[in-house]
């Protein structure tokens, strides 16, 4: 027969079963968003032709109202360009 004091005691098996159920009664864990760099392969992007401007054909010899309109042309045709440029290298900057 067992002592008093050891009959009124938590058997060991009782212990562990507390431990165990007492994992179970925890919250659990939300998800953690955690930034991590991850490598993306680069989009395919085609060159667009080198644009031949208007003012490079002239002669040094053209009378400068030719010139003058000429310049105006190549320096429209060299804003459309760096539209173009700039939309081709879009995906490769870094969003604000």
């Amino acid at each position: 027969m067992r002592p008093r004091w050891l009959r009124n005691s938590i058997a060991p098996w009782q212990l562990v079963l507390l431990a165990l159920l007492a994992g179970c009664a925890t919250q659990p864990s939300t998800p953690k968003v955690v930034d991590v760099p991850v490598v993306v392969p680069c989009p395919k992007v085609t060159m667009p032709p080198k644009p031949v401007f208007p003012i490079s054909s002239m002669s040094p010899t053209a009378p400068a109202s030719s010139q003058v309109k000429a310049l105006v042309e190549s320096f429209a045709m060299s804003l459309s360009d760096d539209a173009q440029l700039r939309a081709l290298l879009a995906p490769y900057t870094k969003a604000p």
